[in-house]
């Protein structure tokens, strides 16, 4: 009895110091647990960190590189927007030149013809009546153009008469003197003062009556080219109207007068 209860006081005191370091190597065991982890959290929130700043630093790349692609195709685009507007102002530019030239060339060229039809005014013609001849010798009209333009007026032709009522007129060379034997179409009247007078007999039809007669003065149609070989066309002292020279009724008149002059108004 004594032998055991001796045995069970030693393994009471092993057993106290076995569980005391038991314990100790525990708290150490604990320890180093509690070390590792610390170390494995800390690696852990260091990766965490690392990544977010790894996913940090990608998007502001990201963001940087959207930014500069973004400004890239707004510098693009707002190149493209201002190439269009320098074309479209270079487009603006060009029809404003071109309608102003049109209106410059229109604004000469009705000055040209304003110019044109005031130095087709100088060219005159009007029926003069002859004085009283008891003898009877004198055409019954003369019909006198004159040139009062600085230019020679070029194929000036007699064309017709006009008739008060708007019928028709004939004329024939009127020469009971035999004085225009040998009578030519002029080729053109001198300028300043340049004159031609033919004598010409005017029927009517329908004949006019005795007041008509007695009042109505001819009127002459006719007309001729300036230099700028425009063919103007006047009724007595109305204004000159620039006609084609290729239009036939300029031929208009007595065949003789036609044949010794035909290359008028061709």
């Amino acid at each position: 009895m004594v032998c055991l209860g001796v045995g069970l006081f030693a393994g009471q005191r092993i057993d106290s110091d076995s569980w005391s370091a038991l314990g100790e190597w525990l708290g150490a065991t604990g320890t180093a647990a509690a070390v590792v982890a610390a170390l494995y959290i800390a690696n852990r929130e260091a990766d965490a960190s690392r990544n977010r700043a790894i996913a940090e630093a990608r998007e502001r790349n990201e963001r940087a590189l959207a930014e500069r692609l973004a400004l890239q195709r707004r510098g693009i685009v707002e190149a493209r927007e201002r190439e269009e507007r320098a074309r479209e102002e270079a487009r603006e530019l060009e029809e404003r030149a071109r309608a102003d030239a049109l209106e410059r060339e229109q604004r000469e060229a009705e000055a040209a013809r304003q110019q044109g039809i005031r130095d087709a005014s100088l060219v005159l013609g009007e029926v003069e009546a002859p004085p009283f001849d008891p003898q009877n010798i004198s055409p019954e009209w003369w019909m006198v153009m004159k040139n009062y333009a600085s230019h020679p007026a070029v194929q000036p032709r007699l064309e017709t008469f006009l008739h008060p009522a708007g019928g028709t007129t004939d004329w024939t060379f009127d020469d009971p003197a035999g004085m225009f034997e040998d009578y030519r179409v002029p080729d053109h009247l001198a300028p300043s003062g340049g004159e031609e007078r033919l004598p010409v007999d005017v029927s009517y039809k329908p004949p006019l009556d005795p007041e008509q007669a007695r009042r109505w003065l001819p009127v002459p149609i006719f007309s001729y080219t300036d230099l700028q070989g425009r063919r103007w066309r006047r009724i007595g002292t109305s204004l000159p109207v620039e006609v084609d020279p290729r239009d036939t009724s300029l031929l208009s008149g007595p065949d003789w007068y036609q044949a010794v002059h035909p290359g008028v108004a061709r």
